[in-house]
């Protein structure tokens, strides 16, 4: 049960990375890991294993997919740690370096020439302690056990290189995953335990299945979620996108699209598309404004005064000003002539320099405005 459950959130967070992997390079080294790890994991848990060397007329075949299978997910966090470091901080240190490159298939060779020579009649659960006193078993397990410690001193390495990067989230997702490597450490420990027990006839592996899966699944899980932490503020950015171009999607219609203040474009990443709806806002907003005259700005201010029986501020004023000449616009009104003096807001955001998040929330209150003055 433990193990399909592991196999279940690996496949399942592999799975739901799978699109931005297709878009993003970068991303599919973290999607295949887990993948693999997932697809490993199908491969132990019972009863799938027996059932598949049954199906294929391969003794304990499935133990040699799970073990090849982890070997070349490892790699496959190494790469993507390297990655991640390499566009999150521009500070030196070392990285996992490229010996995995050559060492990983020599590894995976070995191990399947080891498996397949070992004669294994009979299929079992207990792999490591029924055959674990075999010297070829010992050779391939040996392997199974090296190959990632060494990765893993590489991640330790790198992950301390990096310990106090300035980027934060790099910095957090980077000690989610020591937490993981420790755990790595510690597997590796337990399973050299159980081979040297193995040899001396003591069935340890079946006394620590439990602890076993635990350290290994736990510690792959948070390697990999360490190394997905930082896609989250990326994914944070692109919510914030996102909800900045619903906040302005009223006013942008209205004064842009509807009464074709200014040309739009709507088509771009939403980081361009955002730019261009606040330039675009402000530049109907200009062309709305110039089409009051300073009577016309003078009168809505009486009329707010009247209603409220105190001065209204002036940015209630601009916004039910903007909605008397977009009312006009809508109904193909001959505009005034031209004279009132632009706001301040409006005169500072067409003068100045862009900061979208203030623009944003300048526009919001701005868009909130002129629909009650519409309403």
């Amino acid at each position: 049960m433990l193990t399909a459950a592991a196999a279940l959130v690996f496949l399942v967070g592999g799975t739901w990375r799978v699109p931005r992997a297709l878009a993003d390079r970068q991303k599919r080294p973290l999607c295949l890991a887990l993948l693999l790890f997932g697809a490993g994991a199908v491969f132990d848990t019972s009863p799938i294993f027996g059932d598949f060397d049954r199906a294929v007329g391969v003794t304990n075949l499935s133990d040699f997919l799970a073990h090849a299978l982890g070997l070349i997910g490892v790699y496959f966090l190494m790469t993507a740690l390297d990655g991640l470091v390499a566009s999150r901080s521009d500070e030196a240190g070392p990285t996992s370096g490229r010996w995995s490159t050559f060492s990983l298939p020599i590894a995976v060779a070995a191990s399947a020439v080891l498996f397949f020579v070992t004669p294994m009649p009979v299929e079992t659960a207990s792999f490591t302690a029924y055959y674990g006193a075999r010297a070829t078993i010992v050779a391939f397990w040996s392997i199974s056990v090296a190959f990632p410690v060494l990765c893993l001193v590489r991640l330790a390495r790198t992950i301390a290189a990096h310990w106090s990067s300035r980027s934060p989230m790099l910095r957090y997702g980077l000690r989610v995953a020591s937490l993981g490597v420790t755990l790595g450490f510690a597997y590796a420990g337990l399973k050299l335990a159980e081979l040297v027990e193995a040899g001396r006839g003591h069935d340890l592996a079946a006394q620590v299945h439990t602890l076993d899966r635990v350290l290994l699944g736990l510690g792959l899980l948070l390697i990999a979620a360490g190394l997905a932490l930082p896609s989250l503020a990326g994914l944070r950015h692109s919510y914030e996108l996102r909800r900045s171009l619903r906040k302005l999607d009223w006013i942008w219609t209205k004064f842009c699209i509807e009464a074709h203040a200014a040309p739009v474009i709507t088509f771009g990443s939403p980081e361009v598309l955002l730019l261009r709806r606040v330039v675009e806002v402000r530049d109907a907003q200009a062309v709305l404004w110039s089409q009051l005259s300073a009577e016309d700005v003078e009168q809505v201010r009486m009329s707010l005064r009247s209603r409220f029986g105190v001065e209204p501020p002036g940015s209630e004023v601009e916004a039910a000003a903007l909605a008397v000449a977009l009312r006009r616009e809508l109904d193909g009104a001959t505009p005034a002539a031209a004279g009132a003096p632009a706001p301040p807001a409006l005169a500072a955001a067409v003068s100045g320099g862009l900061d979208l998040a203030a623009e944003v929330r300048d526009l919001t209150r701005l868009s909130a405005g002129v629909r009650r003055a519409l309403a």
